[in-house]
């Protein structure tokens, strides 16, 4: 959880505008919690469906979505910097 929030924060104060970050962080930080509980608990649920296998490979795949579109959103803020300073 706390190698997620530091990307997410990053992200936060590099793509919000500073008088928007407060707010932000405000929507932010209680979905956090409340989805920790409520993915904790459909795990439980999810583990008496599937094997821990087909849990894992889903959680992996679930990580490099994430990861891909955690890039894209970094090339495009890159290249909107890059812009603006032509």
């Amino acid at each position: 959880m706390p190698c997620i929030q530091i990307g997410i924060n990053t992200l936060i104060l590099q793509l919000t505008k500073a008088e928007f970050v407060g707010r932000v962080n405000g929507v932010l930080n209680p979905m956090f919690m409340g989805f920790m509980v409520i993915t904790m608990s459909l795990t439980g649920w999810l583990k008496s469906q599937f094997s821990l296998t087909v849990l894992y490979i889903a959680a992996g795949l679930f990580f490099l979505i994430g990861a891909l579109l955690t890039s894209l959103i970094f090339k495009a803020s890159f290249n909107n910097e890059i812009d603006s300073l032509q």
